[in-house]
This record gives structure tokens, C-alpha cells and sequence, in this order.
């Protein structure tokens, strides 16, 4: 199954002893494009604090519910380490929070836990959030814009960037495959790609959020420019 990720904005997170927030964005890592991380806002209890929750440590979602599940309690959420979700999360960081929950860093998974005082910010680690609206450049000028990422919740791989193309009437948006994304610039907020405007007009539909039929997956492989 694929599924828009901007389909889980606002979904519940139900820990084993209730819900304690909603998913407020994503994380992804921009080198293997997984989502790495659900930044969560957390109910009036914890002062509508933000944390990260582990991708691995999630249940597939309820989508009839608008819930995801997780093994955590809300007394561990709650003691966990503070983190700045609004700032460039670094290794450090990552490190004591997974070290916290017993999690092995996802990185290096043979690398042991301690935290080294040396490590700064993990550059692959981008927001959806931030992403989104990111302008879309080929071969021949500014072509549009990122729009949404389309991931399988099962294993958080993204498999496809969609992106708006054209203008007013003839907008739509179609679905790229990492492997097409030549670099990005996230100073210039700018995303390349080694493609004109008549191949990108040409890349499959964008089915809109929600789930996409799981037999598209070979099919939109399939029909990449």
C-alpha cells in the first residue's frame, strides 16, 4: 500500500495507555528517503510539547480512525529527552533519545550507543513540512513545485515525490521517483532535476492524499519519464 504522508497530519498517536497527541510532521532521510521520525504535538498534558517518535516503534495506521499505535507509554513519552523539533536535530540528540527507549541508531546499527559530544546536526534529516512547497527546477528553468511525499507505511519508504506542474487551469501534479531527484538545495529551498517541462507533464497522476491502490506501485514505476 502507498499513501500520502501528508495524510497523517493530524492523526491521533495512541500510546498503550491512551492518546497523548497529533502528528504535527514528518522526517524523512533524504540519502535512503525513509521517514525516519513523526514529530508529534502533545495534548494539554505535556503543554502541547512536540516529540519525536521512532518510525520502527509505530503500528501500521488506522485510517478509518485517523490513529497510529505505539508501543510507548505516556510516562515514558513524558520523561523522555528534550528535543527541539523545530531546529536541525542532531546525532547527539538522536542518540539520547534512542538510547532512552532502548532503540539501536538507524544509521549504524553496530555503532554502541554513548553518546559522542562531537556530532552535529544529521544533514539527510529534512521535514515534510519544510519540503513541501519547495520549488522544482529542470533542464529548462522552474518547472513547479514539491507538493507531497508518497511513502508505504509498512517499512516508511518513500517511494515517490509528487509535484505540482503547469499553471492555473493546466496545473496538475504527478509522481517522481527519488532516483530522479539530481540534487537539492536546501538554502535556495529548491529542488533539481534532470528532466524538461515535457517530461514532467508526461510522469504519471498524483492520486490525491489518502491511500493509493497498492497495484499502482509497478505501474507508476513503470511510467516514469
Amino acid at each position: 500500500m502507498l499513501c500520502s504522508l501528508k495524510e497523517f497530519e493530524g492523526y491521533h498517536l495512541a500510546a498503550e495507555d491512551g492518546v497523548f497527541g497529533t502528528v504535527d510532521d514528518l522526517l524523512f532521510d533524504d540519502e535512503h528517503w525513509t521517514v525516519r521520525y513523526l514529530v508529534v504535538r502533545t495534548g494539554p498534558w505535556l503543554l502541547g510539547r512536540k516529540v519525536l517518535i521512532w518510525s520502527r516503534s509505530v503500528s501500521a495506521p488506522d485510517f478509518k480512525n485517523r490513529t497510529i499505535r505505539t508501543t510507548l507509554t505516556r510516562d515514558g513519552i513524558k520523561a523522555a529527552p528534550d528535543l527541539d523539533t523545530d531546529a536541525p536535530v542532531s546525532r547527539q540528540r538522536e542518540r539520547e533519545l534512542l538510547a532512552y527507549f532502548g532503540w539501536s541508531p538507524y544509521w549504524h546499527p553496530t555503532v554502541p550507543l554513548p553518546i559522542l559530544a562531537d556530532e552535529t546536526a544529521d544533514v539527510h534529516l529534512r521535514s515534510l513540512r519544510a519540503v513541501t512547497e519547495y520549488r522544482v527546477a529542470g533542464n529548462d528553468g522552474d518547472i513547479g513545485e514539491v507538493h507531497d511525499l508518497v511513502a508505504d507505511p509498512g517499512t516508511w519508504a518513500v517511494w515517490f515525490v509528487a509535484v505540482t506542474v503547469g499553471r492555473s487551469l493546466a496545473q496538475r501534479t504527478v509522481l517522481l521517483a527519488p532516483g530522479w531527484i539530481g540534487s537539492i538545495d536546501w538554502d535556495l529551498r529548491r529542488v533539481h532535476v534532470p528532466l524538461d517541462r515535457q517530461q514532467m507533464g508526461q510522469a504519471p497522476e498524483y492520486g490525491g492524499r489518502g491511500r493509493h491502490d497498492p497495484r499502482r506501485r509497478r505501474q507508476l514505476s513503470e511510467a516514469q519519464p
